[in-house]
Formats: structure tokens, sequence, C-alpha cells
């Protein structure tokens, strides 16, 4: 008998959230039904309508989600560019593995086959090179490993190794998995891994496991420190090998142990063996069997031949839940280092279990991110350091406001190394954080690598009482922190907070039947379009002329604001996605995709044109870098720019410089010497009116590009 089930059910039913689930009733994906008893239609759903739905998804049988960008359903592998570095043999043959699958979804046993072959030829070449120095015959730990590998793969056999289960014909996998080269702590078999496994899976596990470089920074940013990582004069000896394993760190040597909660395949455990770390002092944990499995072989592979220890200190663990219980070691923890996992929680009965547990979570939001922080810090002992690969966002963000107020109540940052986007195929800004234990907050000797630079902040930054969101702004020195606090207590300012509307751009759904390249569409004379404006289009000041045209009928649109706001007679769109901000000025009422929002300024006595010009300064641009160097331009951080309040005069001048300049941009002159001029002249002014003294107007045109390329 069918069950029916609220949109709550369904979204956990399908991983997705609840605004999902109505998106893809909007568009004609899942249609609800009607329960006895009950008024309206569109919270009900069929339980057996949506668990074939489900199964739909996960077959890649649902085209209009597959060909959605960075959307959970994606279908197919993408071989993980840059995970190895060091062993282009290793890339390419994995290259070449993946070509012969094309997009052929693999089964988990053979997953693990692929994966038991490899370890087995990895495993192969480092006894032969091993015991050609050791002047021994192979086979003394053939018992050890068979065992790791039965855990991996409890069906490899002979037959397996040569060709894994029902992949015949798409490669030779003999040929290939001979031709795979061991380098010692090269994490081949968890960069194989993550090509076999399915985009879709990543995703829900929010599984992007650290590159090695990424790797690598992380540990020197730790060793920078100093205390945690000093090479002790004598050696030690491995206490699973008998052999030399090189300088020692004092952070292992009775000191607590050494925690990765989120080891995967192993890469950052073999990152700090190869720099020198006591063995017996790593643990790692994971959730995923068969990572587990290859973190356990990577340490075999390189010397830990100890199965008693592998089992003891790799578990197959949930780190936030401790299911099974962890050992009381790793509750003093002296390092906590990792990548954890980077996705939400959505199921209400998570998200209600973790808000009892962790103080960063409430009862609509929980990042994985986030709790894993919280809990690796409740078990670092005082003076013991949690490093992490985190979001940018986690310093700026309102939603992980809770995170940082946390922190601030157990630790300090010790350092913030922004890398970028370090992911293949991922774009999100992310920063390595070190946290160390301590009653006494401050940001006073926090070591920041930002780009070419490197400084340490050296005054201390007092929370601003009137902030709602306490935020850190270590992208920025002490000098231009200093330049930011006069910019936002400068004599007159105000804030677009409460007084200016937001409206979002347009989500079509699916763009193709809503977005053409004409403004008629050939065989279809019934549709009518209007020009349509995306972030690409927008410069600023103004914006080019569109070359796209959205057929608007607000019932087929996935997302669509209040019509008023597209067209209303004056307006500011700006680009949502970018490093600095890109204001255009609008007076002809057009509609834009939701790359491009809409922000209409009602601040008493202040003309929409003064605003513009203010939002497209230099100096907001350099505010906007060292306060939040976002990617995306989120509504909070727009209502916290400081505006200032200029006498009239001075405010008629720069609307007339920035009229000249919409009609100078909009006619579509080449980047002129008198647009720069305005331009410069409008800056000038603006900087004034922050009451900056010259040489905070040098650091800030010496930080910032004359038009960023966008006028």
């Amino acid at each position: 008998m069918d069950r029916i089930i609220d949109l709550s059910e369904a979204g956990n039913i399908l991983d997705v959230s609840a605004a999902s689930v109505r998106n893809w009733v909007r568009t004609g994906i899942v249609s609800p039904v009607r329960k006895e008893g009950e008024s309206g239609r569109g919270r009900w759903f069929s339980e057996k309508e949506i668990r074939a739905l489900k199964a739909d998804l996960e077959g890649g049988r649902l085209d209009k989600l597959k060909k959605r960008r960075n959307k959970k359903y994606v279908e197919g592998r993408m071989y993980y560019r840059g995970y190895i570095d060091h062993s282009p043999e290793n890339e390419r043959l994995m290259r070449r593995l993946c070509a012969g699958l094309g997009q052929r979804m693999l089964t988990e046993t053979q997953i693990r086959q692929i994966l038991a072959g490899f370890a087995a030829a990895l495993y192969r070449q480092a006894e032969a090179e091993k015991n050609k120095q050791a002047g021994k015959e192979a086979g003394a730990d053939d018992l050890c490993f068979q065992k790791l590998l039965g855990g991996l793969a409890p069906d490899f056999t002979e037959e397996c190794r040569k060709d894994p289960e029902l992949i015949s014909g798409a490669v030779d996998f003999s040929a290939i998995s001979a031709s795979v080269r061991f380098v010692p702590y090269e994490d081949f078999l968890g960069f194989a891994y993550l090509s076999l496994k399915s985009l879709s899976g990543r995703k829900t596990a929010g599984a992007y496991y650290t590159p090695v470089s990424v790797a690598q920074r992380l540990v020197d940013d730790i060793c920078s420190c100093g205390a945690l990582f000093r090479e002790r004069e004598s050696l030690q000896k491995d206490v699973h090998t008998q052999e030399d394993s090189g300088p020692v760190p004092d952070s292992c040597c009775g000191l607590g142990p050494v925690l990765d909660p989120c080891c995967g395949s192993g890469n950052i455990l073999l990152t700090l063996m190869r720099r020198g770390i006591d063995v017996s002092g790593l643990y790692g944990t994971d959730i995923d069997d068969i990572s587990i499995c290859l973190a356990r072989i990577n340490l075999f592979l390189n010397n830990v031949r100890d199965p008693g220890f592998l089992y003891t200190h790799l578990l197959l663990c949930d780190f936030i839940r401790e299911e099974p219980e962890l050992p009381e070691a790793l509750h003093f923890c002296r390092l906590i280092v990792g990548n954890p996992p980077w996705r939400n929680f959505t199921s209400p009965q998570d998200k209600k279990w973790l808000a009892e547990h962790y103080a960063c979570v409430s009862s609509n939001r929980a990042e994985a991110f986030d709790v894993f922080t919280e809990k690796a810090l409740s078990m670092t002992c005082d003076g013991g350091m949690t490093a992490f690969v985190l979001p940018e966002a986690v310093l700026t963000v309102g939603s992980h406001e809770k995170l940082r107020a946390w922190i601030r109540s157990c630790a300090s940052p010790a350092f913030a190394d922004y890398i970028g986007d370090p992911f293949a195929g991922i774009q999100c800004p992310s920063v390595l954080l070190g946290i160390r234990k301590g009653p006494d907050h401050s940001l006073r000797g926090c070591r920041i690598h930002t780009g070419k630079r490197t400084y340490r902040i050296n005054k201390d930054r007092p929370r601003d009482s009137m902030q709602a969101q306490q935020l850190w702004c270590l992208n920025a020195n002490d000098r231009e922190y200093d330049i930011i606090c006069r910019m936002e207590k400068a004599g007159h300012v105000c804030f677009l907070k409460d007084k200016a509307d937001f409206a979002l751009g347009i989500v079509t759904g699916i763009n193709k039947n809503a977005v053409y390249g004409t403004i008629s569409v050939p065989g279809k004379q019934e549709i009518q379009t209007v020009p349509v404006l995306r972030g690409r289009d927008l410069r600023k000041f103004s914006y080019e002329k569109p070359g796209q045209y959205l057929f608007y009928d607000p019932e087929q649109l996935q997302q669509v604001a209040p019509e008023k706001f597209y067209r209303a007679r004056e307006k500011l769109i700006y680009r949502f996605v970018g490093k600095v901000p890109v204001f255009s000025y609008d007076g002809a009422q057009m509609f834009t995709l939701n790359s491009a929002n809409i922000l209409i300024p009602h601040l008493p006595g202040l003309d929409m044109k003064y605003v513009l010009a203010v939002l497209n300064s230099r100096t907001v641009s350099f505010w906007w870098q060292k306060k939040y160097n976002a990617l995306k331009m989120l509504r909070s951080h727009l209502e916290s720019i400081p505006i200032p309040i200029p006498k009239p005069k001075v405010q008629e001048t720069v609307t007339g410089l920035t009229e000249r300049l919409i009609r100078c941009t909009s006619e579509g002159e080449a980047e002129s010497a008198e647009r720069r001029e305005l331009y410069g002249k409008l800056e000038s002014i603006i900087m004034d009116l922050y009451e900056l003294e010259e040489g905070e107007k040098k650091i800030i045109l010496a930080a910032t590009p004359k038009d960023e390329g966008f006028l």
C-alpha cells in the first residue's frame, strides 16, 4: 500500500533540502498529491513515486537533473587531476583507465577489485625493492598483506587481478596494473579510488580528498608554529619496523597522539610520516570502509607492518558521534589535522541530534566541517592545535558565526593560509586554518599567508559590540585593518541594512527552454521574449547590450522575484559572483538571470547614482577584499558596506560624474582616457569622504587595479 508523506520526508528520501523539492515541483520533476482531510496541494507526496524518482536519479535516467551544473545527481566520474605529483606515469595510466571505462558505472565490488589489483601490484614492487636492499627473499609479510587485501576485496582472486569483474573488454586492466609505479608516501590508491568513484557519490559524501600539495602545505604551516614540530637531535627507532625513521617531532613523543578524524585513504598521515613523525602516535578515523582499508594498505606499503597497530590506530568510525567509541587517549590529542567533509546534514533527525550536542549547529542548518571543527577542538589538549582545510566562508559568513563564537570561547587562530581553489573541478576558495587551544582568545601572533604575502597580526583586534557577526579579517594586515576601521567609523556613514530592496535574478530551471539567442524563436512564433541580462554583461556603471532573450512566464520559471523589481523605474544590478563589487545602473526595466541580482537603495537624502559611485569605487573594492574576500556578493555583506553621507554640493558633483560615466559606457566607447579620468576624479572624492589619510590612500590604490577590467 502506498503511503502519503510530507515535504520533509520526501527531501530525506531524496537526500536534498525541502527547498529543492519545492523547486522540483515547480519545474515538473516531481508531482505532489492531495492528502485526504488536508487542505492545499504541494506539501504531500506519494512515497512510491518519490522512491521511484530516487531510483531514476541514482541510475542517471532523469535528463533534467543530469544536465544541471554542480548538482548532486550528476552522472559519471572525473579523473582527479592534481591529487598526486612527481609521478606522471601513474597519472597517465589512471587517465588511460578512466578513458577506457568512459562513463560506465562501476559497482562497489568492481571498484574494490580494481583497487585490490593496484594494491597487489604496488606491494610486489615495494617488497622487491625492500628485499633487494636487504638481501632477503620475498614473502615475509605476505600473510599480513593478504589479510589487508581481504578486508578491501574479500573475493579478490588471481583472475580478478587480471580482469576485475565485468569490466572485460573495456580496458586491458592487467597491462595497466602492471605499469603502476610504487612511490614512497604517495597515495596512488586514494587517487585511483576518487577517479573511479561516481561524481554523485563524492558530492553526496562531501568527499574532496586532500591533494598532496595541500597536505604538504598544511604540514608546513603546522611546522611554522614551532612548538609542535621541533626535530629532536637524536634518532628514534620505529616501534614497528625497528628501522631508523629519521628525526622525530616532539608532538608524538609523550605529548599526546596526532589524529586525522577524516583520514580518507591516509594522504595527510603519509605526509606526516614523510616529515619524520613518530608513527606510534598516529591515528586516523573515517566512515568510509574502502578508505580505511586503503589507509591501512598505504601505511603497510610504507613499512608499518604490525597488523595490530593498523587495526587499532586506523578505525572505521563516525567521529562526530563516536560510534564506535574512540580510544580514551584520543580525547587528549596534541594535534588534530585533516580535511573534514564539506556537506550539509539535511535530515531533521540528524539536525536535531547535532543541535543537542554541538554549539555550532542551529535547528535549521548543520555543516559537517563546522561540527568536525568543534568536535576536534573539544578533543585537543590545552596548548594543542586543530588544523583543518576549510572553506574561506567559515571566517566571514554569518551562518558560521556560531562556530566562530565557540572558538573564541576556548581557542585562538594560530595561522591562516589562503590557498584558492585546491580541488579539481570545484570552485570554492579555501583556507588552511590552525587553531590553538587555550582560554585567552586573541588574533595577536596569528601568521597569515595570502597570495604572495606573509605577515603576522601584531595588534589585538577587539570585538565590535555593534556587529552581530564577529568576523575575522585575517586577509588584512594591521595597517589595512586600521583602514577598514577608519572607513566604518568615519564621521557620517550609513548602511543598506533595512534601507534597500534586494531581489534575486531569475532561475529558469533549464535555460534551453526559456533563454534564446534571438528575440524571436524560429518555429515558435507564439513565444514572446524580452532581453535579459547575465552577470557577464555587467560593467561598472552600465552594461553591454544583452545577447540573450527570455521567455518570461513566471509559472514555468523555477525562481522569480516579484515583477515590480524587474520593472522598477531605476535600479542597480550587480554581479552575484566576483572578487570585487560590480554594479550597473538600469533605467530600462531589464530582466536579469540569477548571475545578476538587483539592489534598490532607499537611503534618505542619497541619490541612487551617488550610491552606485560609492559601491563601484576602488576604496569599497579594497574594503570588500580585506573584510570578506568572498566570491559571492551576499546580501548580509552588501548591507554592511559603510556609505559616507556627503554634503549636497559634493553629492551633486559625484552624481554628475557618475551620469557621464554611465553615458560614456553605454555608448560602447573603448576604454578611453576620458573614462579613466572620470573614474579617477570620483575615487579622489570618495576617499576624502571616508576621511582617509594620504598614506592610507596610497595603500588602497596599490592594492586595487585602476578599473579591475570592469569599466
